[in-house]
């Protein structure tokens, strides 16, 4: 019986981290699933409310369903998933799994999410054509940011990217550009050149604000600091903004003098502080402040 009860925690210590393991990854499924979601039903809003009513586009395979809506009156959302069904079925046996499965999810919500927001199109909520390519533009970009932010996609070109990286080694962004480039054309001779050149608006509205929601709006800054008085500037940030300060080995070229080069991530609201540090201590010390897009750890955003 002795003899059998370390056997015994053991095979219940495996079960429960499997277990642990288990609830952990089905956590992230529903998480993504959630967050995808909601994303294809703000892109939706933002494309039938602000987009359609002054007959502007999207990118992918959406801009072409709405030129399809245009000049033949067919439903956004089913021809979206007519236009994607090919592309699928190209991909099933070039890419990976994951991004296939959490795709064609992604691509079948947002094809609903416009179907089933497509009366906002009715309402006129500006007769502004620029207000609306630019809140257009800036709620698309919330709504494909959350879904690429828990690496999810929605189809279009996202799988015809992975596919030409795939086969012919093409940068994916270069070929999504390609594509909506070859977008406005048809719709600038199909639909006319000022729907067109708004909806370039909107297409910078909606990357630049997928970017902000991918990378975070909580921004800090990277400082990297060369001084003679290394020591002290550390004790002065540890003491007075409690922030982590970490020392690189550094050799001077010139004077092949050894000094301890000094690494710390602060907030945008604490720069003004250290420079006050540094310049207090050694006016003559070499300062960098660098961006820093997202940092996770200790006093900052949580690991996941």
């Amino acid at each position: 019986m002795l003899k059998t009860l370390p056997a015994a925690k053991i095979i219940a210590v495996s079960i429960i981290q499997k277990t642990s393991w288990q609830v952990n990854i089905l956590t992230t499924v529903i998480k993504r699933l959630v967050v995808t979601t909601i994303g294809c039903l703000i892109a939706g809003v933002a494309i039938n409310t602000f987009l359609v009513p002054h007959e502007m586009l999207a990118g992918g395979t959406t801009g072409i369903a709405i030129i399809l809506h245009y000049l033949f009156g067919l439903p956004i959302g089913p021809v979206m998933i007519a236009l994607n069904v090919p592309l699928f079925a190209i991909a099933w046996r070039i890419v990976s799994r994951h991004t296939l499965y959490y795709g064609l999810f992604g691509m079948l919500m947002s094809s609903l999410a416009i179907s089933a927001t497509h009366f906002f199109a009715d309402y006129r909520v500006s007769d502004d054509i620029l207000l609306s390519a630019v809140y257009g533009g800036v709620l698309s970009g919330v709504g494909y940011g959350l879904i690429l932010r828990v690496d999810a996609n929605t189809g279009g070109n996202d799988i015809i990217g992975k596919i030409c990286k795939k086969l012919y080694d093409w940068n994916i962004g270069i070929v999504g550009f390609y594509v909506n480039v070859s977008i406005m054309a048809v719709s600038a001779v199909l639909l006319g050149i000022k729907p067109a050149l708004y909806t370039l608006i909107s297409m910078y509205c909606t990357a630049t604000l997928i970017d902000k929601v991918v990378e975070g709006f909580n921004r800090s800054k990277i400082v990297t600091i060369i001084s003679d008085r290394s020591e002290a500037i550390a004790l002065m940030i540890l003491g007075s903004l409690t922030r982590g300060v970490t020392f690189l080995e550094g050799e001077g070229a010139y004077s092949h003098k050894n000094k301890k080069v000094l690494f710390c991530v602060i907030s945008l609201s604490q720069l003004v502080r250290v420079r006050q540090l540094v310049e207090q201590i050694d006016p003559q010390a070499f300062m960098i402040v660098q961006e820093a897009a997202e940092v996770r750890g200790r006093g900052f955003s949580r690991i996941n």
